[in-house]
């Protein structure tokens, strides 16, 4: 079973259907100190195989089939392996050293005005890569956020496709244009077209132009340390928009577009005008680069039929003209952890090669996981293993490692992994020994109930809108109408690692 191979050590979030933990390879060899240091994964055990809302089994979910679909990149977080074990189900993926959101924190707590320009280079090149990646292969992402960009290895990777959609070519256009017609993804990085009525059309726009969008908000975020558009509703974003980024000159909106948007935000509030960018980003003590602001122009068009695509922005001039940017998940000078710490898992990490001696690791543990379910019948015919030898002939070019003389620090928030022990707790053992106590019985266990997850919104959301009154996090809808009692200091920590690793 799945604990044969994983350790759980400690637990990083939980949702009503879902628990995020920090775990370690059993079979890992001690380092040369003889001591208890492993590298680290994420493991996420869904409680149950089937979705309760629809009865749709999990690993037939977009989230699931996304893993398979979309190539191994450097920017995209990783899955090593995903397992059913009498109706459970466990992702486990490559470690995270931290994100966007945290990285934003910590500068907002040094006292600093958002993300220096050579660090949202950094960050915004990344993003990008790892979306022309996924349009190039048909999936969209739908769920661009701070949250979602998580740091490994000194590079950003996209994660969390619970709200991704597939827009290959084997699904007809009308396919598609329903699929994305869904109100989905965080209200704050939504595309204007998401907030428009039914049936308002842009002639020429593709599935893949919302997250072109919601990139364009997270580099205006990161320069500015607050999001760019802040609405509580559909009306006050749309109002919001209208006003930053105005009206292209050389394509004024079309009167449908026009006649739609008034009716959702007023009719005075209209994009129009050459829009407010510079002035938005005087607050920055150097400024912005005129290729920034030209490459946010491109990004945060209107009309997603004229919006820059990824792969595009990723070879604007504003990155081409920069040296590649390293992202050090803490700062350069912290000091050597001592012997019984936890090794982040940056070895295997998906923007390198395996050598010789990862590829027999590799296979031994392909030639473990075929034992496995030769012996058992605890686990799926559905598990996988990503970390099979030949994935190396679809692996990406090397990436340099060490950050060249030329290239740009980027100072991310401290590493979460510095907060994880190095023996299991006494949580993390009672869910092993709940785990494997449920696969020896053979009892698959029911799936959470509606009125379960109905009693735990109030809590889970008044801990969200606690963890979001600096602005630094996002807002959701599904929330609005939730009590919103004191929660404690701790309490917020948890409630955001469960939201950026659950999604």
């Amino acid at each position: 079973m799945i604990l044969d191979e994983f350790e759980l050590l400690k637990k990083l979030g939980e949702g009503a259907f879902a628990t995020v933990w920090a775990a370690r390879r059993v079979d890992a060899p001690p380092n040369a100190s003889g001591d208890r240091a492993r590298k680290l994964y994420a493991v996420k055990h869904l409680k149950a195989a089937t979705d309760p809302a629809t009865g749709q089994d999990l690993l037939t979910t977009a989230e699931f089939r996304s893993l398979r679909a979309i190539p191994r990149h450097p920017n995209v977080l990783r899955p090593v392996q995903v397992a059913r074990e009498r109706g459970q189900v466990f992702l486990v993926t490559e470690w995270c050293e931290s994100d966007v959101l945290k990285t934003l924190e910590a500068a907002k707590a040094r006292g600093e005005i958002g993300l220096p320009e050579s660090s949202v280079a950094g960050v915004g090149r990344g993003l990008l890569r790892a979306l022309a990646h996924c349009h190039a292969h048909g999936w969209a992402h739908r769920d661009v956020k701070p949250e979602n960009i998580l740091i490994a290895d000194g590079a950003v990777r996209l994660a969390d496709f619970g709200e991704a959609a597939e827009t290959s070519a084997s699904l007809s256009g009308a396919d598609v244009s329903r699929r994305f017609e869904t109100y989905v993804g965080t209200r704050w990085y939504r595309a204007p077209e998401q907030f428009l009525p039914r049936g308002v059309s842009f002639p020429g726009a593709n599935a893949h132009a919302s997250d072109v969008w919601a990139a364009g908000c997270v580099m205006g975020e990161c320069l500015l340390g607050r999001a760019l558009f802040r609405g509580a509703g559909a009306g006050d974003m749309l109002r919001k928009i209208a006003e930053l980024v105005g009206e292209d000159a050389r394509a004024p909106t079309k009167r449908s577009v026009r006649d739609a948007w008034a009716e959702v935000a007023g009719s005075d509030c209209t994009p129009r005008g050459p829009g407010r960018f510079e002035e938005t980003f005087k607050v920055k003590e150097h400024g912005v680069s005129n290729e920034l602001i030209a490459l946010l122009r491109e990004m945060l068009c209107v009309d997603p039929a004229r919006r820059i695509t990824a792969a595009r922005a990723a070879e604007h001039p504003f990155f081409t003209k920069r040296a590649e940017t390293r992202i050090d998940a803490e700062p350069p000078d912290r000091p050597v952890r001592s012997t019984g710490s936890i090794e982040p898992d940056v070895g295997g990490g998906s923007g390198s090669i395996p050598d010789a001696r990862g590829l027999t690791k590799a296979a031994a543990r392909a030639a473990a996981l075929r034992r496995r379910r030769e012996v058992s019948d605890s686990s799926s015919d559905d598990e996988f293993d990503f970390d099979e030898g030949d994935a190396a002939a679809s692996a990406p070019a090397p990436r340099n490692r060490a950050a060249p003389p030329s290239a740009a620090r980027v100072i991310a928030a401290p590493a979460l992994d510095a907060a994880v022990p190095a023996e299991p707790t006494a949580e993390a053992r009672a869910a092993m020994a709940e785990i494997r106590a449920r696969v020896a019985s053979g009892i698959e266990p029911p799936p959470p109930s509606k009125e379960a997850d109905d009693a735990r919104v109030p809590r889970v959301a008044a801990s969200l809108r606690a963890a979001r009154l600096d602005d630094s996090s996002s807002d959701d809808d599904e929330f609005e109408r939730a009590p919103a009692p004191t929660v404690s200091a701790a309490t917020i920590g948890n409630a955001r690692a469960g939201r950026r690793l659950l999604g």
